[in-house]
């Protein structure tokens, strides 16, 4: 919830040398449905050329990627560790962390956004972006999602508050030519 919106908005807004096959990753199929649903909306109504693909299987997800941004929550951390993953946060994360960047294509760029982790030095990182949510801003993103999903209030929104948005100008840095 805190990387996919300020992402999707950045993405939303983008338009670089060519469109943008956006393949979004999350072994939460509700997840996956909501951000897949949230950047539908939000490339059509900036009228962005990208498309949208989801995948709950990251190996599929990574198949042919020319570039990863990587946001693992807690949540998902325990859900691709499966059973027997270990106990604390931080462990959890780390730890699919590592098993997700084992799979990442060779020589592709990585924007890792994941907190507190340090894969390789050789991926970029945005630290403090995006800001930590409170539970509080978290569960009313939720909501405010599901409006612009809904069309009760556009999405442009997002899009405008990622105008300057640090992912724009990695893609820009890192976008194969």
């Amino acid at each position: 919830m805190r990387c996919g919106p300020p992402i999707i908005g950045a993405l939303a807004g983008y338009f670089g040398e060519r469109e943008l096959e956006v393949r979004l990753f999350d072994p939460d199929d509700e997840r996956l449905e909501l951000m897949g649903r949230l950047a539908t909306a939000s490339f059509l109504m900036e009228a962005a050329p990208h498309r949208v693909a989801l995948f709950t299987d990251y190996s599929d997800a990574l198949e042919g990627a020319e570039l990863v941004i990587l946001a693992i929550g807690e949540s998902a951390a325990r859900r691709i560790l499966g059973e027997g993953s270990p106990v604390g946060r931080d462990q959890a994360i780390g730890e699919a962390t590592e098993r997700l960047a084992r799979s990442f294509p060779d020589g592709v760029p990585v924007l890792d956004l994941t907190r507190d982790t340090n894969l390789s030095a050789e991926f970029s990182r945005l630290e403090g972006w995006p800001p930590t949510l409170s539970a509080t801003e978290s569960r009313s993103l939720a909501f405010q999602i599901l409006r612009w999903i809904h069309g009760e209030e556009p999405a442009h929104m997002l899009t405008h508050q990622e105008e300057q948005s640090p992912v724009r100008a990695w893609l820009d840095a890192s976008i194969p030519r």
